[in-house]
């Protein structure tokens, strides 16, 4: 059985979900009209923002995705600098890859768990797996291949989109991040949103990460919310956190806001370099060396 191609579709496995882009635009209305840029824009869903008003530029690596939309650029985001040398942005706005099981770029054979692997939901083909039997599993990989029409298509080679987490992952973001300061002008805002995931059953802190990274670079945490938008379901590493969509403010000198419920300052912590609990669970300081 082969899998089931889309050509003409719409298809990311990680675009700004509906909750998020009214969350997007509650959080900036403070700051009225922006010109906003979103390094890795995929089918281009922060220019839905242009109907507030803002100005929006996205940069996409992938062809088939940066054309989706005029506002995006097919580009790198690893060389923002070169790419914008007249232009500057007073918000960058974006999400990027999670390092979790959207990674994954091998072929799937697990079986379909709606139709048990026949293929068939009574006399018709499964529409979860459109009559293969064989489960569509989300990556960036997959979906890129279904959207083309190409079973072998290939993420490019600075695509974060197949990298898990790890070294890898934090060295390509941490080269991202360090470009944004000279981009900003105005307010200087930078909206994440970023999610943790499970892997060998542990949470790995991947949005700590992010964030004491922003932070070390000059960032301060103004608010920080946390919405429910779904998971991976299904085994040992399914997802069961909310997405954190965290403001933040380069050079900001007052005192951060936290409106995450969630959201704690261990003893000690600087301003806008915080932890975050799950449940239970406790979560150091995302400035804290181990956690690099």
């Amino acid at each position: 059985m082969t899998a089931v191609l889309a050509p003409g579709k719409v298809l990311h496995p990680a675009r700004f979900g509906d909750k998020l882009i009214v969350a997007i635009g509650e959080m900036l209305a403070p700051y009225g009209p922006l010109d906003v840029l979103d390094p890795f824009a995929g089918t281009g869903r922060v220019h839905e923002l242009r109907a507030l008003g803002h100005h929006t530029t996205g940069v996409e690596i992938e062809p088939a995705w940066a054309a989706l939309h005029p506002g995006t650029i097919e580009g790198n985001s690893l060389r923002l600098a070169p790419l914008f040398k007249s232009q500057m942005f007073q918000a960058v706005i974006t999400s990027p890859s999670f390092g979790n099981r959207l990674a994954d770029h091998h072929d799937n054979q697990d079986t379909c768990k709606r139709c048990k692997g026949s293929g068939l939901e009574g006399a018709r083909a499964c529409r979860t797996c459109g009559g293969t039997g064989i489960s569509m599993r989300r990556s960036y990989t997959h979906d890129l291949r279904r959207m083309t029409g190409d079973p072998t298509a290939k993420l490019h080679e600075d695509n974060s989109g197949k990298m898990h987490w790890g070294p890898e992952y934090r060295s390509f973001h941490e080269k991202v991040w360090a470009q944004v300061p000279g981009l900003l002008v105005g307010p200087r805002l930078f909206l994440l949103n970023i999610k943790d995931h499970v892997r060998n059953r542990e949470r790995q802190p991947v949005a700590q990460w992010h964030i004491g990274t922003l932070t070390r670079l000059g960032f301060q945490v103004l608010r920080w919310e946390e919405i429910n938008t779904g998971g991976l379901r299904y085994g040992a590493n399914r997802e069961r956190f909310p997405e954190s969509l965290v403001l933040m403010q380069l050079g900001h000198d007052t005192e951060p806001l936290h409106q995450s419920r969630r959201h704690t300052c261990t003893p000690g912590c600087n301003p806008g370099k915080s932890s975050v609990g799950a449940r239970s669970m406790s979560q150091p300081c995302p400035n804290k060396e181990e956690n690099q």
